[in-house]
This record gives structure tokens, sequence and C-alpha cells, in this order.
């Protein structure tokens, strides 16, 4: 057996030959008692972009915080968003057997050398 699980934005192909174990794992995506987040990491900076906005005393206003809390470093946080799920049964699209010829006359036309005509002006 085998479900497609979307978390997000990414799809992922779950499968096993024990339909009943596969079932159940992919029920505690759905279960109240479990909670999926992403995690987002976050860096407090200053920048020229962002600098250009400020004033000379809201930069030493900051400079003198970062002095006062002893901050001398890349400061670092994470967040976490709720993330959408879902799942279907719908099968894999493995490649055809028309993509695959499709596939290698790309590939034959990429990597064939271009002819040049040096009689052609510019």
């Amino acid at each position: 057996m085998k479900i497609r699980l979307k978390i997000n934005n990414s799809s992922y192909l779950l499968s096993s030959d024990n339909n009943a174990k596969l079932i159940e794992f992919a029920g505690m995506f759905f279960s109240p008692e479990i909670k999926i987040e992403s995690i987002d990491g976050n860096y407090l900076t200053i920048d020229e972009s962002n600098s250009k906005k400020m004033s000379n005393a809201d930069l030493n206003t900051i400079k003198k915080y970062c002095a006062d809390f002893k901050i001398d470093t890349f400061q670092f946080y994470e967040t976490t968003n709720s993330v959408a799920i879902s799942m279907a049964d719908e099968p894999l699209k493995t490649k055809t057997i028309d993509q695959e010829g499709l596939q290698k006359l790309i590939k034959t036309a990429e990597n064939r050398p271009k002819a040049v005509n040096l009689n052609e002006s510019a």
C-alpha cells in the first residue's frame, strides 16, 4: 500500500506491505494529541538596507543596548508555524515511455555542438 503525504508544499510517499501499520502511522498525523509545526530560524540583524531607514540616534541607541546587555554575537531565535497536512491514495506519477523519449531528444539536442556560420556578418 502507498499513501501520498503532503506537509505544506512538500510531498512524501509512505509505503508498506503491512497495510494496518501504514494506516496506523498515517493516522498519527491527524491525531489531536500530536501537534506538527514547522520551525523557522530568524536572525536579528542590522544591514545596509534597514540601517538606511534609521537615524544616527536610533543606531546609537541600538549600539548602547547591545553594550549594556553584552550582546556581541549574531542573535538567532526560532519560531514555529502550523502546517497544512493532507493525504491521498493517488499513485506516484512515474515517467511514461513517451516522456522517456522526449527527455532523450532534449538531452541529445542540448549536448549537440552548434554549427557556426563564419560567413554571416554581425
